[in-house]
């Protein structure tokens, strides 16, 4: 997956009326712009949305604010047509907040890759 724009790191907060609602949070870790803004467009309704493009981001916007659920692409920059970057990332996710959900997308069908996620085990592979 190549990127072409970074996507726009920007929180949104739904409002009704005057007051901000109050909302679980999703962290989405997506550099290709067209695709984050989908995602965030998506969940904008029910949660609040953060977006990170980097993983340094991300380790940021856990940190300060850790959501119920993350969305992670595994190519990240500074290696974006590899899953490297994002399985560490994964890696350090899971390990330092079990309690945080993970939804790996990917466009990777890398045989390694899929191992390393377990999918293959599960016959998902066409599912990531």
């Amino acid at each position: 997956m190549t990127s072409l724009r970074k996507a726009d790191p920007e929180t949104i907060r739904v409002s009704k009326g005057s007051q901000m609602e109050d909302r679980e949070r999703i962290l989405i870790i997506e550099d290709e712009s067209s695709m984050a803004k989908q995602l965030k467009w998506g969940l904008a309704d029910a949660y609040e949305v953060t977006v990170a493009t980097m993983a340094q981001e991300a380790r940021v916007a856990l940190e300060r604010e850790p959501p119920v659920a993350v969305l992670l692409d595994l190519g990240l920059p500074p290696e974006p047509d590899t899953a490297r970057i994002g399985l560490k990332l994964l890696e350090e996710i899971v390990t330092a907040h079990a309690d945080i959900k993970v939804i790996v997308t990917t466009g990777n069908t890398d045989r390694h890759t899929l191992d390393r996620l377990g999918a293959r085990k599960r016959s998902a592979k066409h599912r990531l």
